[in-house]
């Protein structure tokens, strides 16, 4: 990457929001959506956002949040810094929202043991 980030702060966040809220079920037609809508500046940003996180989906292993193909040809490091910076924070809220997957199924498998 270069001296100077792909994206703003405030740009960064609003990755991460949109992709944490789509990774958690959240829609576009979900009732916190206008917040998100709000968070990020507008309406079309929002939606932008969620475009990119639809595309980020479609290249990912859902089971493991691996990366399996890249949206340009070459190595990851060929790739546009937007995009390779992008395409890290939305990896990262998907790690995270799998961490509280296991987690809560870590929880509820140990709730029906101690039924037992």
């Amino acid at each position: 990457m270069g001296d100077e980030p792909p994206f703003s702060t405030k740009d960064a966040e609003g990755i991460r929001r949109v992709s944490a809220f789509l990774f958690a079920g959240g829609t576009q037609r979900s009732s916190g959506w206008r917040t998100i809508e709000a968070d990020v500046g507008s309406k079309a940003r929002a939606r932008f956002l969620a475009y990119l996180t639809d595309i980020f989906l479609t290249t990912i292993d859902r089971e493991r949040g691996t990366i399996i193909h890249l949206p340009y040809p070459g190595s990851v490091l060929e790739q546009p810094d937007s995009t390779r910076t992008a395409w890290m924070i939305m990896q990262n809220s998907y790690f995270a929202k799998l961490k509280a997957d296991l987690d809560s199924e870590t929880q509820r498998m140990a709730v029906k043991a101690r039924r037992r």
